[in-house]
């Protein structure tokens, strides 16, 4: 698989890709919107489907389940469980 570039159009993979690297970055997006911004402000190209497809499956490998809020981190769901 080709390194993804920015600002070229990236295989579904390859937005996974970058969204990984995003997620364990030194300052990490908790959100969909902060990924969504992230990825974008790094100059990757990409819809709003498909970033928020790759999101929710790089979430539910990390045990998270399906992506439910896309506006928050997972603070909702940890105050629920109070």
């Amino acid at each position: 698989m080709p390194v993804p570039q920015p600002g070229e159009q990236l295989t579904d993979t390859q937005i996974g890709v970058v969204l990984r690297h995003l997620r364990y970055s030194d300052d990490p997006p908790l959100s969909f919107r902060q990924a969504r911004s992230s990825y974008r402000g790094a100059g990757y190209q990409g819809s709003e489907e498909r970033i928020r497809h790759a999101w929710a499956a790089l979430r539910a490998n990390e045990g998270h389940g399906e992506m439910t809020d896309t506006g928050t981190d997972d603070e909702a769901s940890e105050d629920a469980d109070i």
